[in-house]
């Protein structure tokens, strides 16, 4: 970030996931990556806003420090914002986000558990950023084709098979991956 950004330049900072076995080849221990990665919150405006995802283990250390607004998000029972109601298909997941005692109904084309944390941050962050409404955001979701080299989803008619094309590049993301499939897909995994 230094280069790119001035402190107190950022209005939102999304802290998505730590995974204390990435990048060990930089930062040689988890702690010192965990560190690295809060520095995020040094380029946040005072006034600015801290969406983390509430499941990261971490979350009161990572949250310790911070002097902004902090909003959390995840299936953890204390988020601002809540993942509730999961259902999964090779063709896409609708899920509940519970905010305020409220529901809302979120269809996506996306998979896996880990997207649907990516899309209620990008959501929180669009309505603290620009608050656009809440319905506009939930609408335009569900048309999202997803990221290319992110759980991308092929069938092969010919031979009935499917394959799936995803950047995991731990053994959390790949467990992840492998865990929504057999949810998804009643095929032999390969």
């Amino acid at each position: 970030l230094e280069g790119m950004y001035q402190k107190d330049s950022i209005d939102v900072a999304i802290f998505t996931s730590f995974d204390g076995s990435e990048h060990m080849e930089l930062h040689n221990t988890s702690e010192k990556y965990l560190k690295e990665k809060l520095r995020i919150f040094e380029y946040l405006k005072k006034d600015g806003v801290a969406i983390i995802n509430r499941d990261i283990e971490e979350y009161e250390t990572i949250t310790k420090n911070i002097q902004q607004k902090i909003i959390s998000y995840g299936i953890h029972e204390e988020s601002d914002y809540r993942i509730s109601n999961i259902s999964q298909s090779i063709f896409g997941s609708t899920f509940d986000m519970i905010y305020k005692n409220k529901s809302y109904t979120i269809e996506t084309k996306l998979l896996s558990e880990a997207n649907m944390l990516n899309i209620v941050a990008g959501i929180i962050s669009v309505l603290e950023s620009w608050n656009w409404p809440m319905d506009k955001l939930i609408k335009d979701m569900s048309h999202f084709p997803g990221v290319k080299g992110r759980f991308n989803f092929f069938r092969i008619p010919d031979c009935d098979n499917e394959v799936v094309i995803d950047y995991a590049h731990t053994p959390g993301s790949l467990e992840e991956i492998l865990k929504t499939l057999k949810i998804v897909s009643k095929k032999k995994l390969i």
